[in-house]
């Protein structure tokens, strides 16, 4: 690209900024969820989760 373009700037937009943070929290998310859903949502499964 600098090749074709040596004067070009790169941007960041709030839009692409947005949407990439969004991306990177729902996959942990995901990661989170399947982790819990491994181990079961009991009580005291969230404890030995905890003490890790």
């Amino acid at each position: 690209m600098s090749q074709a373009l040596p004067k070009a700037d790169i941007v960041h937009d709030r839009f692409h900024i947005s949407l990439h943070l969004n991306d990177a929290v729902d996959s942990v998310r995901r990661a989170e969820n399947k982790a819990l859903n491994k181990i079961g949502s009991s009580a005291e499964s969230v404890g030995k989760l905890r003490l890790g």
